[in-house]
């Protein structure tokens, strides 16, 4: 078994039996009646490659996609920690209330595409963003005016370091 698609009302702690150790893609609807309610990630299979959280955000060692849907974050503010996701290579957000987004120089080392979505209230990005060489395409859609500019001034950095090749793609509803 490689995928499972899981959808919970109840804000249970979710541990995983062994038997799914290889699992590598899950998408997860949990704890929609307490939307700060965390998941244990260290309950998920390590081997995952693929995860779409909706409510909750996680760290594992060997993510590689990364889709966060109508995530609530407290206080609006996601502060990423070290050695937090850092084998992403695609990172989608589609966070209405975010409005501070933040997180160390070295993260996002193998980041290959961001896709931003819905991010009306974003104020602020990671400047990581501007140095991340692996980068291959930032997608703005259905965002403000303030995220639309800050992706145009990564793009920008981007080009000016050597990423000639990076994609910017905005697109406004």
């Amino acid at each position: 078994m490689n995928n499972i698609k899981l959808h919970s009302d109840d804000n249970v702690e979710l541990a995983f039996p062994d038997i799914l150790g290889q699992l590598e893609s899950l998408d997860m609807v949990v704890g929609i009646e307490d939307k700060h309610k965390e998941i244990c990630c260290f309950s998920l299979p390590m081997n995952l490659k693929k995860l779409t959280l909706r409510e909750s955000i996680g760290k594992l060692p060997k993510l590689e996609v990364l889709k966060l849907v109508n995530v609530s974050l407290m206080e609006c503010t996601w502060r990423m920690e070290e050695e937090e996701f850092n084998k992403l290579k695609i990172l989608e957000l589609n966070s209405y209330g975010l409005r501070f987004w933040s997180a160390s120089d070295d993260q996002f080392e193998c980041l290959e595409k961001l896709e931003l979505q819905a991010c009306k209230k974003l104020e602020e990005m990671p400047s990581c963003l501007e140095s991340i060489s692996m980068l291959q395409m930032i997608g703005a859609v259905s965002c403000s005016e303030t995220v639309n500019e800050l992706v145009k001034k990564i793009g920008q950095v981007q080009v000016d370091n050597g990423n000639s090749d990076l994609k910017i793609n905005i697109q406004r509803y």
